[in-house]
């Protein structure tokens, strides 16, 4: 992560004399671009605080939750950061946004996009005659990235750590611990169950529940709430048969889910576990 924030801020609007006024030549727009579960939106919410901290005025919006891209006037020093383009209905809503994301372009503020890699171009090609794009990827993590984060997360030693990936590899799910977004699931479980690992179908079972909560929450739907509750049943029938038809090699009708599909259906412990956990009807 801390590597992901360097390369962010190197890829950033570069500033006179610090506070001065804002290099126009220089001026560009970064997309972080990562599937869902990669860490973007955990990346976004430690940009919100690191702008905070430097004592800038910083705006995160969850796309998500605020899908009509209305225009709203921002500060020279204001730095936006839009999470979630990726979520947006396809058509009049991803248009919008776009048209926004010009505006503030042209606008010269300082803002980054976060969205899945097939949105990329979309980005691209609205903001190719206002401004150079900035594309900043998040890769799996390296092992040695995997051992500094459960250590900074959980407080337990390196020669612990290493035993408990040693065992997820084992078991063939190193696909749980890849991604920032899986592995912060996997510190959380690790924290609950005293730091141990013991049955590896509730570790999937608490990475998947807690993705599909987290993903569904930004939707602003209430976690328990009739509505939030049709919705997950909504895409768990979704991605149980996406699922099946991965492992029988059909080819099923895409259906909106949040990015979920793309997410969970291309992680093999997952497939695994919404299969065994979700029977098809």
């Amino acid at each position: 992560m801390n590597e992901l924030e360097r390369r962010l801020s190197s890829a950033k609007i570069a500033e006179d004399s610090g506070r001065g006024e804002k290099n126009v030549s220089k001026f560009s727009v970064t997309v972080v671009s990562a599937e869902t579960g990669s860490g973007k939106t955990a990346l976004a919410e430690i940009l919100a605080e690191r702008a905070q901290r430097e004592q800038r005025s910083v705006t995160l919006v969850y796309l998500r939750n605020n899908i009509r891209g209305e225009l709203q006037p921002f500060g020279n020093d204001e730095f936006l950061i839009l999470d979630g383009f990726d979520s947006l209905q396809p058509g009049y809503y991803q248009r919008s946004m776009l048209r926004m994301i010009e505006a503030l372009a042209r606008d010269k503020i300082d803002f980054v996009v976060t969205t899945r890699p097939e949105f990329e171009d979309a980005l691209k090609e609205c903001l190719e005659e206002i401004c150079p794009v900035n594309v900043v990827t998040i890769n799996k993590l390296s092992e040695e990235s995997q051992i500094i984060f459960l250590h900074q997360n959980l407080g337990m030693s390196k020669a612990e750590i290493k035993k408990i990936l040693a065992k997820i590899r084992e078991a063939h799910a190193e696909d749980l611990i890849e991604k920032v977004g899986n592995l912060a699931k996997v510190a959380d479980f690790l924290h609950l169950n005293g730091h141990k690992i013991d049955d590896f179908y509730l570790l999937s079972k608490h990475v998947f529940e807690e993705t599909m909560a987290s993903v569904l929450r930004s939707t602003g739907e209430t976690p328990g709430s009739r509505r939030y509750r049709d919705l997950y049943s909504k895409q768990v029938e979704i991605l149980t048969k996406r699922a099946y038809d991965f492992y029988l090699g059909r080819n099923g009708q895409q259906e909106h889910d949040f990015g979920l599909e793309t997410f969970l259906v291309s992680v093999d412990t997952f497939i695994l576990f919404i299969c065994v956990e979700y029977r098809a009807q």
